[in-house]
């Protein structure tokens, strides 16, 4: 049956799922109702909302003391990196106070001065002035020339800076990105062309994108490649190239998954109705494919009516990060025998894909409920 957890199931839960990472010092009522925990890291006291921390956050004093570690980075240190990143074109001027915080450099071949952040000339941004200027064919190839030496070759006509213009890498790939891109330091979209990443400068790069959130534990070879990562709020591993996971911003494929899951469960408990989450087929009474799991089961006169599916992007197409071809074809298979079972057993399924908006998933979930007569909790 679907029932709120007791205190003692939220407790267990948070153990399974997170270690002994947090202790929780308030009695827990709903997924949904905050309550006082602490970091047995840092020993840190905070409200949260248990389904949060079920679905991966972590402890504000831990990200807070890591990016306090950043701010102590020097200056020299700072310094150091630029030359690394954009050898003697930028000229560090003012003081460093952080990552984010923007400090004053200077363009060494216009003389520019600009405020920016660190992080940002740390991923190869460079002089906005230089970016900008109207120049001729000669002089944009020139320009390119002195940025990426040989790496990058203009195959296109130039006409302006921010209109598209057609690149050749090395490498062979051919692109269209803006000058004032180029300009700035970014490199082929394949190759990872703005320099010759470190392990050192990509584990850097990762907290830049993600905090403390992805752990890089295989070692980079190059953009494409794909090492292994670990997710430090479910210990999840996962096999990723390192162009997505930094230029595009993929994390951990569980947390994003949970990101629609933990919006269901806020709109299910709005509601107060019966429901149980990733109840096993078995549970429910299946004789076949027992191991499969719903995201959540709904009930109406103490008998499962309606299963509410959360469907992530690798239900509809093939994703690197979900095996591609092969994790998309498991997967339609998965969710055709859940169909064709659901739908045998009487029991209704909805189906949610991850593309709806906020306003779209909860007027869904309402009709359902309506529709179905799901029940209330007493």
């Amino acid at each position: 049956m679907g029932k709120s957890k007791t205190h003692e199931e939220y407790v267990a839960e948070l153990l399974e799922k997170r270690g002994d990472e947090f202790e929780v010092i308030e009695n827990y009522e709903t997924n949904a109702k905050k309550i006082m925990h602490r970091c047995r890291k840092c020993s840190h006291e905070w409200t949260v909302r248990p389904i949060n921390l079920l679905s991966g956050s972590g402890c504000p004093g831990c990200r807070n003391k890591s990016l306090s570690k950043e701010r102590k980075k020097t200056k020299e240190q700072y310094v150091a990196e630029v030359l690394k990143v954009h050898g003697d074109n930028i000229e560090v001027i003012g003081t460093y106070k952080g990552a984010r915080n923007n400090t004053d450099h200077q363009c060494n071949a216009c003389k520019n001065i600009w405020s920016a952040a660190p992080t940002n000339i740390l991923k190869g941004r460079g002089c906005p002035k230089c970016a900008g200027k109207n120049k001729t064919q000669d002089d944009y190839i020139k320009c390119v020339y002195k940025i990426h030496g040989d790496k990058i070759r203009v195959i296109g006509m130039y006409k302006r800076a921010h209109e598209k213009t057609k690149h050749k890498c090395k490498c062979g790939h051919e692109w269209n990105p803006m000058p004032t891109d180029i300009l700035g330091g970014r490199g082929c979209p394949v190759c990872g062309g703005k320099m010759k990443r470190t392990h050192e400068r990509y584990v850097r790069e990762v907290f830049e994108v993600h905090g403390d959130k992805v752990e890089v534990i295989g070692t980079y070879l190059n953009a494409k490649t794909k090492i292994m990562h670990r997710c430090k709020a479910y210990g999840h591993e996962w096999d990723a190239a390192p162009l997505n996971v930094v230029n595009k911003g993929s994390a951990c494929p569980k947390c994003n998954e949970s990101t629609g899951e933990k919006l269901v469960t806020e709109i299910l408990e709005s509601h107060n109705v019966l429901f149980d989450t990733q109840v096993s087929f078995g549970d429910m009474g299946f004789k076949k494919h027992t191991r499969l799991r719903p995201d959540f089961v709904l009930y109406s006169n103490e008998k499962p009516t309606l299963v509410i599916e959360y469907n992530g992007i690798q239900h509809y197409r093939p994703v690197d990060i979900f095996d591609g071809e092969k994790g998309f074809k498991i997967t339609v298979k998965r969710d055709n025998i859940k169909r064709e079972m659901l739908n045998k057993a009487g029991i209704h399924i909805l189906e949610i894909p991850y593309y709806k908006t906020d306003v779209e998933v909860r007027e869904m979930i309402e009709q359902a409920i309506e529709r179905f007569g799901i029940e209330k909790r007493a």
